[in-house]
């Protein structure tokens, strides 16, 4: 009976009933596309900013003191009941010459089937395949490839310094291009020379060293902790969790993490403000209603529950049409990024939470919003309220 009084009361005044579910609806559907894309935004960065560079944690040798005795201390990490991927890489300075063009590069000297293995390095392969162990082949990050020209197939000539008993000396070195990478947001990663790790250790006389150790385990969160456990077992080496080793994306997803706080603040006062100014508007156009009702025997309690119902009504109804829009304009970006920078591609990325936390936060705004106005019904003295509008 009060849901049935309750919806009857508020379809009198259906354009006031349309703004409050107007206000509910564009309240979810802009936040609900926003949390969305933020989240979007920092999968992708830990992907591309994350995955593919530091890892999950990071162990670092020095250029004066690499890591030495790789194999085995790669053994003794893969046998923590945490760790997923082990992949050593070892890095060195250089030149790359295509031709006439050259450019100063970053080596990267891995084991292409670990990392594979581990982040699926070899499924970011643009064009032609991943490089075999122990070959004078390589793949190009494709700033690189972009920046000399280059393509699958092309000889490729390294020329790079290195101490040999104190002295420096340039090592020259023909390579093979297998492979050109994909465009990763123009991270370092991109301008990277990929060639095989024991190949660059024989080269450089750095046999079963390397520069770092990237590690993927079972859970980012728990980065730091499992960081800590590994340094205490490996005391000499600097051992590092994902965001101390790559400062950049740890704090764009703690901005992302603060651009939703303050989005959602914004858009509570957005809802909650009219919503209480029209419930409240409702109330005092309805006085004589009100004592009707409490003349026919509708106590505070009901006359309370009649009107917090209608601010019910109001969120179920708003916050329907909003997770229908809202998932309609998350559709539209997941076609159309709202940003796409050299395949750094920002989409919407959705969960039953990102859709549950805007959706549930406003109805509950709704809510609050119409309790003022159903208590001021409650409170109503019906003959003083009937004298008043007689």
């Amino acid at each position: 009976l009060l849901f049935f009084v309750a919806f009857k009361t508020a379809l009198r005044s259906p354009l006031s009933l349309g703004l409050l579910v107007l206000a509910v609806t564009a309240g979810v559907t802009f936040q609900i596309p926003n949390a969305a894309n933020l989240e979007g935004y920092t999968q992708e960065l830990l992907r591309q900013g994350l995955a593919r560079a530091t890892g999950h944690v990071l162990l670092v040798g020095s250029t004066s003191e690499p890591l030495i005795k790789v194999r085995a201390m790669s053994a003794r990490l893969q046998a923590l009941p945490y760790v997923r991927g082990v992949t050593p890489r070892l890095l060195h300075a250089g030149v790359l010459y295509r031709q006439e063009r050259y450019q100063a590069t970053r080596v990267v000297g891995l084991d292409a089937k670990a990392e594979d293995a581990a982040i699926g390095f070899c499924r970011r392969v643009a064009q032609g395949r991943c490089m075999r162990r122990g070959t004078a082949e390589a793949m190009l990050g494709a700033t690189l490839a972009e920046l000399l020209g280059a393509r699958v197939g092309d000889r490729l000539r390294l020329v790079a310094p290195h101490q040999d008993l104190g002295e420096i000396r340039f090592l020259k070195r023909p390579l093979k291009v297998v492979a050109l990478m994909e465009n990763g947001g123009n991270f370092s990663e991109d301008k990277d020379l990929f060639v095989p790790r024991e190949t660059l250790s024989g080269w450089l006389d750095k046999r079963d060293e390397a520069t770092l150790i990237s590690l993927q385990v079972d859970d980012r969160a728990r980065a730091k902790r499992y960081a800590r456990a590994i340094s205490d077992e490996l005391p000499n080496i600097k051992v590092l969790p994902w965001d101390e080793a790559n400062a950049f994306v740890a704090n764009a997803i703690a901005g992302n993490r603060a651009i939703f706080a303050i989005s959602m603040a914004m858009v509570i006062f957005a809802v909650g403000i009219p919503v209480l100014a029209l419930l409240t508007i409702h109330v005092l156009g309805e006085r004589k209603q009100i004592a009707t009702l409490a003349a026919l025997g509708f106590g505070r309690g009901a006359l309370f529950t009649i009107y917090l119902t209608r601010a019910a009504l109001v969120g179920v109804v708003g916050v329907g049409l909003g997770i229908a829009a809202g998932l309609g304009l998350c559709s539209h970006f997941g076609g159309h990024p709202i940003f796409d920078y050299h395949g750094f591609v920002v989409r919407p990325a959705l969960s039953m939470e990102i859709v549950a936390v805007p959706a549930l936060t406003i109805f509950v705004v709704t809510l609050v919003a119409g309790l003022a106005p159903a208590i001021k019904a409650s409170r109503g003295n019906a003959s003083l309220l009937l004298r008043d509008q007689s």
